[in-house]
């Protein structure tokens, strides 16, 4: 026990624990795994958003050939303003892999995410509250929608515009427009949430031949 008022406490400590810390930290800023607020100096944010980036690139690319390979039209980082070839808020981002089906009757709007395993009850949570599909307060109490949010309504809007995307890109009908949800990894989301929200069906990649395009 840690007792503040004592002068000269003895502090008992773990050199595994402590390593493992330390390897965490340094490979969360190596990956891009660890982002935001976990770093002090503005360059450690920097390099570990970058890097982020990098390996989410990558890994929307990974998605993309998959799918080809199973037989599907899938162009990564697509914009949403291409696929409508119409002016497109931008808050709304852009789709991870945009994806149409061999007999071009039906789109995937895909939020492709590289995410580690969750290792403590509290990676767990924060994971979880990323992908409830709702607004959440940012640092200067401002509403913003979280990032399964974000997903749902980029579907939503493309959606609403399916006539735009079968004229666009030449479809022999009106498309019916699907999101999902695709992850390297088991995560907590998978099992939990997102059977309850529409448009948050989620696959593995490992596994994604199996399922039902």
């Amino acid at each position: 026990m840690l007792d503040d008022k004592q002068d000269d406490p003895l502090v008992l400590m773990s050199p595994v624990l402590v390593s493992d810390s330390a390897m965490y930290s340094i490979s969360g800023l190596m990956e891009g795994n660890l982002n935001n607020a976990f770093w002090q100096s503005d360059r450690a944010r920097s390099y570990a958003g970058e890097q982020g980036r990098l390996a989410g690139e990558e890994f929307e690319e990974s998605v993309a050939q998959r799918l080809q390979e199973l037989g599907l039209d899938a162009t990564p980082r697509s914009k949403l303003s291409t696929i409508l070839n119409q002016k497109v808020p931008p808050e709304l981002g852009d789709v991870d892999v945009f994806a149409i089906t061999q007999a071009r009757d039906r789109v995937y709007v895909i939020e492709a995410k590289d995410l580690r395993v969750c290792r403590t009850e509290a990676e767990v949570a924060a994971r979880m509250s990323e992908y409830r599909g709702r607004t959440i307060r940012d640092l200067k109490g401002r509403e913003k929608p979280d990032k399964m949010l974000r997903h749902i309504r980029r579907v939503q809007y493309l959606r609403d515009r399916a006539d735009a995307i079968a004229k666009n890109l030449k479809l022999p009908t009106t498309p019916e427009v699907k999101g999902l949800l695709i992850v390297d990894a088991p995560q907590p989301m998978n099992f939990h949430m997102l059977d309850e929200l529409e448009d948050g069906e989620s696959a593995f990649l490992d596994t994604i031949a199996s399922y039902n395009f």
